[in-house]
């Protein structure tokens, strides 16, 4: 019979093959329409390339690491209790590298969702002001988490890191929620649409702006790291925080590649004063094209 620990390995490593395979496929359409479609000259664009560029190859890096971590429990050690040693051991260096590749792909996420919430909201510093201050705080905690797998055994880090760990979770949820807060009532206040969420009112119009919000926003991000929260303090075992935490790379990357291939994600800003019309469109057929004054748009051409 295989243990839990070991199921929980093998259910992680198919969940990341087959959401990474997800992930691969609508990044390499958002590369591909970036190179027809944007041009990239403006600062904010060259950010957004160089971040979302990094953050594939610490997704990249991390699935390469699992499937690695995978392989030298169940086929060079064969299974059974050296396996399960494997994975009890905090110290191996895939354990160390998987930590700290995780910690990276979420810091860069939240630099994104938080720079998507500054130009949607039309580069308003004291719009951002709370996430950046918890971005400090998460990565320290980060930082913290890092270190922890360095120094600690499996039977004492949950106790001798459980600080390092809320910090960071509740920080990422902070600013995950904030940002998709900010972001959706944007969305909903641009389209001028009100959400009616009951069983006898929600239409097809509304299912879809709720479905721009859920990829626009942060919400997948706010999800996963809720679950994971949940799963660190409400669980006695270790496999749901060991799946979700295993997951969570390629899950933030979703969420980010989501909102580039929506063509939507910076696109919306608060008219400016002395600016040129510029038409905005959203991509979903029935939600109707916004004629506004606005800056022009640096990632998506229509």
């Amino acid at each position: 019979m295989v243990s839990s620990i070991l199921a929980a390995g093998l259910i992680q490593a198919f969940l990341e093959l087959t959401l990474y395979g997800v992930y691969f496929v609508v990044f390499s359409t958002v590369v591909y329409l970036f190179r027809r479609r944007t041009r990239i000259t403006q600062s904010p664009m060259i950010f957004v390339v160089l971040a979302v560029a990094l953050q594939f190859c610490t997704i990249t890096a991390h699935w390469i690491n699992t499937m690695h971590g995978t392989y030298l429990p169940f086929v060079e050690l064969g299974g059974g209790v050296e396996a399960e040693k494997f994975y009890h051991t905090l110290g191996t260096g895939t354990l160390k590298i998987h930590v700290i590749l995780s910690e990276l792909t979420n810091s860069i996420t939240d630099c994104l969702v938080i720079h998507r919430l500054y130009v949607v909201w039309d580069y308003r510093l004291t719009v951002v002001a709370v996430p950046l201050l918890f971005l400090a705080a998460q990565i320290a905690s980060g930082i913290g988490v890092i270190h922890g797998f360095f120094v600690q055994s499996l039977e004492n880090y949950r106790a001798a890191s459980i600080g390092w760990v809320t910090t960071n979770l509740i920080s990422a949820l902070v600013i995950s929620v904030y940002c998709t807060g900010m972001i959706t009532w944007k969305i909903v206040s641009v389209n001028g649409t009100r959400l009616q969420i009951s069983s006898h009112s929600i239409g097809r119009r509304h299912l879809r702006v709720a479905f721009i919000i859920v990829i626009e926003s942060a919400a997948l991000q706010t999800t996963m790291n809720l679950a994971l929260l949940v799963a660190f303090h409400c669980t006695t075992t270790k496999v749901p925080n060991f799946i979700l935490k295993g997951i969570q790379a390629v899950v933030l990357g979703l969420s980010t590649v989501l909102v580039l291939a929506r063509g939507l994600g910076w696109t919306q800003s608060i008219p400016a004063a002395g600016t040129n019309p510029t038409t905005v469109s959203f991509t979903l057929d029935d939600v109707r094209t916004l004629d506004t004054e606005a800056p022009a748009d640096p990632y998506v051409r229509k």
